[in-house]
């Protein structure tokens, strides 16, 4: 897996919350920053049903034009106001050239070095590697930057995406009780850690 931090600015591991998001290659995807014209791919994720029902990523949206401004707001910045997700990535296909997917690093503690990694998937591209690859793109530029705990939550009827979590070495802490909302409802989360090596 290469890493290109052409993007990056001056920084120290011990200043991870201000970094920025940098160019990560893997055997197959791109990861880069979310731009305007992503749109159409990433209202392909979050206008799925199954995709907002297991991650809880987005919020809920019927339109392209409701994608937009989410998109805008929420993963880029608009009107001189940071991104919600300042580390988020558009996680592109190499041979189709098309973003399949979206990754952000997130809840980042400063003082304490921990954040949190999620991840949506166009449906058609489940199941092949291509979220395990992209996370462990991410983990990876995360530990290099000073992250010392890296956790994930999942849906726990998810077994999909618990084992891409199972393969990036992550390790099962326990079931949270009614985490999150979704749809107005409830949710329990299995969570899931790495710790970095001493």
């Amino acid at each position: 897996m290469k890493i290109k931090l052409g993007l990056l600015a001056l920084i120290t591991s011990a200043h991870l919350a201000a970094f920025e998001v940098a160019d990560l290659e893997t055997e197959h995807l791109y990861l880069r920053k979310v731009v305007p014209a992503d749109v159409q791919d990433i209202a392909r994720i979050a206008l799925n049903p199954e995709v907002t029902k297991l991650t809880g990523m987005f919020s809920p949206m019927k339109t392209v034009e409701e994608v937009a401004a989410f998109t805008s707001k929420v993963l880029i910045g608009e009107n001189g106001q940071p991104s919600q997700y300042p580390l988020v990535w558009a996680v592109v296909d190499k041979q189709q050239q098309g973003v399949i997917g979206i990754i952000a690093f997130v809840a980042y503690s400063e003082r304490h070095a921990r954040g949190e990694i999620g991840y949506a998937f166009n449906q058609e591209f489940w199941g092949k590697g291509y979220a395990t690859q992209a996370a462990q793109a991410v983990i990876a530029y995360a530990l290099q930057q000073g992250a010392l705990r890296i956790y994930a939550t999942v849906d726990p009827e998810n077994g999909a995406s618990e084992r891409v979590l199972q393969k990036i070495a992550m390790t099962y802490e326990g079931l949270m009780r009614s985490y999150m909302i979704i749809n107005n409802k409830r949710v329990d989360r299995k969570l899931y850690a790495l710790i970095a090596a001493l």
